[in-house]
């Protein structure tokens, strides 16, 4: 993703968000903590291009209008890269911030996708600290709301120190998707909702508010395989899919594991992790090969990948196709052929 070639607002954003949640996962070694900070850095330099006279984020850079749910997501990753310590230049969010509690507390029903783009404007206004409880009250009063709208609200209460109202809101939603209608406002997906109910239900269950694992469990489950499948997913869907799931896993109770690992021709060695993701790399491995062993020393379930590298010496590298056929003739200017000999 941080190749992907546009430059747009949601792209950018995409890109850079679930990468503040990479140092929590995973013990870097230092080039890749720096990579990590370079990449959220320019994206927050780039995102102040996008700022408007109104304090709103453009969806390209120089332009006056904005988009809803685009502008919204630019200033939730602004603020969540403050809170890990960015530098985020106040006026830049600051402006944004009083841009958009007006915008909360003057909203009104109507619109396509308009109670999940409230209902994500007052979560990222909690998330900050600024929460605005009328307008909250006046959305879960305005009618019938679809599962994503109804779980975001939720975790708005539960951050706004409400968990009794966040109880009440997320009683009896389900783990349903948004209409055609609100994806196509908030550039939505499946993928997305999942992950944005995700989110949410752990964000009302660090509230107090009891929470099923068991329906946290398949949500997991299914974004993993959207992750892993071969279906297309849009830079937001992949992004909230990563954040949601690193939420997932550090906010399980059993975050540290331990494992004993035994390599060819060295005494076994037992490692313990105090994250969720553990990447060791061997660059002393035989080139021969030999047996890898490990043993999981901790009471959870533990998931291994072995990613080998390298170049083949000469003469042992072997032809591949897979579906793939190249065929190469060589023709002078007027298209006839050319005898290489």
């Amino acid at each position: 993703m941080i190749q992907y070639p546009h430059g747009c607002l949601e792209q950018i954003t995409s890109a850079a968000f679930p990468q503040l949640s990479i140092p929590e996962l995973v013990a870097l070694d230092e080039p890749s903590e720096k990579a990590v900070e370079r990449h959220v850095r320019a994206a927050i330099q780039s995102i102040a291009r996008f700022q408007t006279p109104s304090g709103r984020f453009a969806y390209w850079p120089g332009a006056e209008e904005s988009q809803p749910w685009a502008n919204l997501y630019a200033g939730h990753f602004l603020v969540e890269a403050a809170q890990r310590g960015y530098h985020v230049p106040p006026n830049l969010v600051g402006r944004w911030l009083d841009d958009e509690r007006a915008v909360a507390r003057a909203w009104t029903t109507g619109g396509e996708g308009a109670a999940l783009i409230q209902a994500y404007r007052l979560y990222v206004l909690a998330v900050q600290g600024s929460a605005e409880i009328g307008a909250m009250n006046r959305l879960r009063e305005s009618g019938e709301l679809e599962s994503p709208t109804r779980w975001v609200l939720a975790a708005a209460y539960a951050l706004a120190g409400l968990p009794d109202a966040a109880k009440e809101v997320a009683r009896g939603a389900a783990e349903s998707a948004s209409s055609e209608a609100t994806q196509l406002a908030t550039f939505g997906s499946t993928t997305r909702d999942r992950a944005l109910i995700l989110l949410a239900r752990i964000r009302v269950g660090r509230a107090g508010v009891p929470i099923a694992r068991k329906d946290d469990d398949a949500l997991i489950e299914a974004i993993s395989a959207d992750l892993a499948g071969d279906a297309w997913l849009s830079t937001q869907s992949t992004a909230f899919a990563l954040m949601a799931l690193s939420e997932s896993a550090m906010s399980r109770e059993d975050v540290a594991f331990e494992l004993e690992l035994s390599l060819p021709g060295a005494k076994s060695e037992r490692i313990a992790s105090p994250k969720p993701i553990l990447r060791r790399t061997f660059p002393d491995f035989p080139d021969a090969g030999g047996p890898v062993e490990l043993a999981n020393r901790s009471k959870r379930k533990l998931f291994v990948r072995w990613t080998t590298t390298g170049i083949a010496p000469p003469g042992a590298d072997r032809a591949s196709a897979r579906g793939l056929a190249l065929r190469v003739d060589y023709r002078d200017a007027r298209g006839e052929p050319v005898d290489l000999d």
